[in-house]
């Protein structure tokens, strides 16, 4: 990426470790294993999704000082250890409830849009020379594509436990747009939609 051509040198090492972060989440959202259950299907995409908003958090708090920044990224931290724990726990159980072939056919059809338009937003986000604002510009499409991702699977009958989990998500995530949004505003950018 053309990243490496900007002068800054905290800046390079925080998006040489967001690219990695990228590139795993990518490979591990894409090569998930699907199966007839909408409901197993969302749960392996959306942890290695989770595990990567704690990655690029734990980048962030290495490279600013910003602290409403910082205490965003640490609450992102701690909500998505929670989240990834909850739905490791309805994982098996949920893998069971099987839906018919063209609904998850529809569904997984929706989800790569939403996937390739998500990680396409986070490759393309500005680079500003601020880590603080880099990170903002990311992780906006990171959370968006998490909502788009829980609408889907409502869309769709799924197991039972996995319902409370969607609404949460959903709920969190758009409190954390408009956290990060306001976060940017205060460091004098505007946010991209």
């Amino acid at each position: 990426m053309a990243y490496y051509d900007h002068g800054f040198p905290s800046e390079k090492r925080y998006l040489s470790r967001f690219d990695a972060i990228l590139d795993r989440m990518t490979e591990a959202m894409t090569c998930a294993r699907l199966t007839r259950s909408i409901s197993h299907n969302f749960i392996v995409q959306i942890l290695p999704h989770h595990r990567a908003a704690v990655e690029m958090s734990q980048n962030i708090l290495d490279n600013t000082n910003e602290p409403a920044l910082r205490n965003a990224a640490i609450q992102i931290i701690s909500m998505q250890e929670q989240r990834n724990k909850a739905l490791q726990g309805i994982q098996l159980p949920c893998a069971l409830m099987r839906n018919p072939g063209e609904d998850v056919a529809r569904y997984q059809a929706q989800v790569s849009r939403i996937l390739e338009a998500m990680f396409r937003d986070m490759r393309r986000a500005p680079v500003t020379g601020d880590p603080a604002k880099d990170f903002i510009y990311e992780m906006l499409p990171h959370h968006r594509g998490a909502v788009e991702m829980s609408q889907n699977a409502l869309a769709y009958p799924v197991c039972q436990s996995l319902y409370p989990v969607l609404d949460s998500l959903i709920v969190s995530k758009k409190q954390g747009i408009r956290q990060l949004e306001e976060i940017l505003r205060q460091l004098g950018e505007r946010p991209a939609r």
